[in-house]
């Protein structure tokens, strides 16, 4: 070991002057800056096992904290793994489940959806410390963060995992880890030059396959675990914020990249089913992001809207946000009124476009109220 690996091994554990502190806020400071971050962590790989795990479990929520360049500290759980210290990988990821878990606002500020740390495993691998009795907040950062090694293990989320889904923080949490596995699950299988020989939609279906698989649940039975929203959900929260940002030129979000590309919905209806359960597209800002791009997906739109239509998640918010009501056609209509949304998303569209509908036929009298909006279907009939 060279002696600039021994100095940076005695500037993170104190060896000069004895044992450090973890509970020291000057520790704590200097772990909390980039540089005494990586300098920690690039002496932890030289270090017993139990000691990684230890310090490891004390810098944590300081980390999680300050939200700096979190993909570092993924890469450095991927090394663990891929290295073969995989009780140090265990001891560290519940760690770091646990910090990033710890508010609602704080997974969802951490996790970055479809982002991948450039250090991947060299080869499919599993970690069989982990357990199915393992935390929620363990499990679901497992899942997000690596999702090829977490569903590779029978069953290990069929117990905390599928049982803790049913509270509105832990949905959320869950659904927003799905999203980020499914991306995630992608670009490992291509890097990892697996299954590629069936194409994308090959690893569509393979992700949820193995995700169910995992959890002993259908999709369905899954979602319908999650409670029915009463209140704005931080990934909506967050979602909005990223779209106006991005809207604006501020910032390379990458939630809008992923969320709002209709062919890759198209391509999973697992993920497209998640989206709507916790209510991903309810803001108007999803709307004015879309808005701009709508020549280039306009030859799978009357599909989408079906798909809209048909999800047994959409609330009559999900139309008037997700559906432009001068491309609906009567399949559209007829299909809304199937599901018992048709009246209601009549009677909350704008003035204008309700009244453009009526001019073109595509809404009969049984879905009008009395009144100025029958009559303008009279006249529609009449010719005038």
């Amino acid at each position: 070991m060279n002696n600039r690996i021994k100095a940076t091994m005695n500037q993170a554990s104190g060896r000069k002057s004895g044992q450090t502190d973890l509970k020291d806020p000057a520790w704590e400071k200097r772990i909390g800056s980039l540089r005494g971050r990586s300098t920690e962590l690039s002496a932890s790989k030289f270090m017993p096992e139990l000691e990684v795990a230890t310090r490891f479990t004390a810098a944590a929520p300081v980390w999680a904290h300050h939200r700096k360049s979190i993909e570092r500290v993924e890469e450095f759980l991927f090394d663990l793994q891929r290295s073969g210290r995989y009780q140090a990988h265990y001891e560290c990821m519940k760690a770091w489940g646990s910090a990033v878990h710890s508010k609602p606002a704080s997974f969802h500020g951490l996790v970055q959806i479809a982002h991948m740390p450039r250090i991947l495993k060299s080869e499919s691998t599993t970690n069989d410390r982990f357990s199915a009795n393992d935390s929620f907040e363990t499990l679901n950062g497992y899942l997000a963060i690596d999702p090829l090694g977490c569903l590779q293990q029978p069953g290990l989320l069929s117990g905390s995992w599928a049982a803790g889904i049913s509270t509105e923080k832990n949905a959320d949490a869950a659904a927003l880890a799905i999203m980020s596995a499914f991306y995630r699950y992608g670009d490992q299988i291509d890097r990892l030059k697996k299954e590629l020989s069936k194409g994308r939609v090959s690893y569509v279906n393979s992700f949820f396959d193995k995700l169910t698989e995992s959890a002993g649940l259908g999709l369905e039975e899954l979602l319908d675990r999650m409670p029915d929203r009463v209140k704005p959900s931080p990934i909506i929260s967050r979602y909005y914020n990223e779209l106006v940002d991005y809207s604006n030129g501020t910032s390379g979000a990458t939630i809008p990249n992923v969320m709002t590309n209709l062919h890759s919905l198209m391509q999973s209806s697992g993920l497209f089913e998640v989206c709507m359960r916790v209510g991903v597209f309810s803001t108007n800002a999803h709307d004015k992001y879309l808005e701009p791009k709508r020549k280039y997906i306009t030859h799978n739109e009357s599909d989408y809207y079906h798909w809209v239509i048909a999800s047994k998640y959409t609330r009559v918010t999900d139309l008037l946000v997700m559906i432009v009501p001068d491309r609906l056609g009567v399949d559209h209509i007829e299909a809304m009124d199937s599901a018992g949304l048709a009246k209601p998303y009549v009677k909350a569209l704008q003035e204008e476009d309700r009244q453009m509908l009526i001019s073109k036929g595509l809404i009969p009298a049984k879905l009008l109220s009395k009144g100025k909006d029958r009559g303008r279907l009279l006249e529609t009939d009449l010719g005038i």
